[in-house]
């Protein structure tokens, strides 16, 4: 490459040279040409065609310009070009929405124009009022008006699950409550039969007999309360509360607490 501009620069003098006015524009000139050969050595021809386009402008010198625009006929061969085909998911054709290529999106949209692109890996993005769909891709040198389909998806809100009819909050209570119940249901059978074992042993009953009964109901109440409650605050919180909501529940019991957040 430095052979090559070198080879340009000495074309220059050799044919008078610029003047002195015009020196900064063919330093400007030469600039271009090399920046062209770079890019178009890492094929990032898109920065290499706008490089050539500039050094082969009228305003360059003609040794200049020709190579230039020679390069540049080299570069425009050798850019991949694609179409896009944009369907809905019923096979309709889109023939309108904004089009991005790796985040960045274009002055035009789906308007039938071949995209001009550089070899390699892409995301192509198409956004419509129909809804928005992209493809990645892998483009190669050389490739001309290649066809990429891009199908846009359904509606996405028909996609979408739909909300619980039943806040999860209320889910949660009515389980506390069916646990509470069962609790109630356990402890109270277990306090039954202690009891009968009371009547069997009465006046002679044990201290320990008599408090084992007690602590089984008491814990069957405990259960009942809970049960009763958890119930009653399902039946409130399904009915005051949207499914969006969000809610947290506090509960104590011997100086420990616990939240649970829905």
């Amino acid at each position: 490459m430095l052979r090559r501009t070198a080879s340009l620069a000495f074309t220059l003098v050799l044919i008078g040279g610029p003047s002195l006015a015009s020196a900064q524009s063919a330093r400007d000139c030469i600039d271009a040409h090399e920046t062209g050969l770079a890019r178009e050595g890492k094929t990032r021809f898109t920065e290499a065609r706008e490089a050539f386009e500039d050094c082969g402008a009228s305003a360059c010198p003609e040794a200049i310009r020709q190579e230039c625009q020679a390069r540049l006929a080299i570069v425009l061969e050798a850019q991949p070009t694609i179409v896009l085909a944009v369907t809905r998911a019923d096979g309709a054709d889109v023939t309108e929405g904004r089009v991005s290529v790796d985040g960045a999106e274009l002055s035009h949209g789906l308007d039938g124009r071949p995209l001009t692109l550089d070899p390699g890996n892409h995301r192509i993005t198409v956004r419509t009022d129909q809804g928005e769909g992209f493809v990645d891709v892998v483009i190669r040198q050389g490739q001309k008006d290649r066809t990429v389909p891009i199908v846009l998806p359904d509606d996405e809100k028909s996609a979408l699950p739909a909300p619980p009819l039943v806040h999860p909050a209320a889910w949660a209570a009515g389980g506390v409550g069916l646990a509470g119940l069962a609790v109630f249901a356990v402890f109270g059978s277990l306090g039954l039969e202690q009891e009968s074992e009371v009547d069997a042993c009465r006046p002679n009953c044990s201290e320990r007999t008599v408090s084992r009964m007690r602590e089984l109901y008491l814990v069957g109440d405990i259960g009942l309360l809970t049960g009763a409650a958890g119930i009653v605050g399902a039946v409130v919180l399904g009915i005051t509360l949207a499914p969006s909501d969000d809610v947290e529940i506090e509960a104590g019991l011997n100086g420990a607490s616990f939240t649970w957040r829905f």
